[in-house]
């Protein structure tokens, strides 16, 4: 709910860092819905593919700001740190983009080449996004294997929407590990990431 002076409630480290874990895990989750032929709602990949550009930030909560989208985004990720017929595919992907961050991290050239191409984009539209995806981080090390409708996975819509949203899902890999996440707090630290979750769902 909005602060009744008018202000946004303040968001701690913490909820900033399970933020940006709830974008991650929701953009793995979104990458699964749409392999698997689903449609997805416009306003949930806009909402997650606008804050690629907005490298300027301060806070992951100015990226997300609290509304509709951002209450199914944490309901989301709350659901697959708890566990249900997704999780393990949806997680895998999850796991996959923390190491292409973390790959990305460590070629300063190819994250700089990353950079000068968003900065060049006026919109966060899924073509370019793919394009961008394929040229400056599909060819870090093993590509992310994305599994599912062989007939929908062949359109060329469809998988500029799963490119550009694995490339959203990097930024936000990228945003967790600068606030601190860790692969081993997935586990150790299920509940406190529960609990944050939770918290920005009350505030929201």
């Amino acid at each position: 709910m909005a602060d009744p002076t008018g202000q946004t409630p303040k968001v701690n480290r913490h909820q900033e860092r399970a933020l940006a874990l709830g974008a991650l895990m929701f953009s793995a989750s979104l990458v699964d819905r749409a392999a698997q032929g689903a449609t997805l709602q416009p306003e949930l990949t806009d909402y997650l593919l606008k804050p690629v550009l907005a490298r300027d930030s301060e806070s992951v909560s100015q990226l997300l700001p609290a509304n509709q989208q951002r209450q199914q985004l944490l309901a989301s990720a709350k659901q697959l740190i708890r566990g249900d017929a997704e999780s393990v595919r949806v997680l895998g992907y999850v796991v996959e983009l923390i190491e292409l961050a973390k790959r990305l991290g460590n070629h300063p050239a190819a994250a700089e080449t990353l950079g000068n191409q968003l900065d060049a984009l006026d919109h966060a539209e899924p073509e370019p996004l793919a394009r961008i995806y394929q040229d400056s981080i599909g060819g870090l090390g093993r590509r992310i294997q994305v599994r599912g409708d062989a007939q929908a996975l062949q359109d060329e819509s469809v998988a500029a929407k799963v490119r550009a949203l694995l490339l959203a899902g990097v930024r936000y890999a990228w945003l967790w590990h600068q606030l601190g996440g860790r692969r081993w707090q997935l586990i150790i630290q299920r509940n406190r990431t529960l609990m944050a979750l939770t918290e920005l769902e009350r505030s929201t």
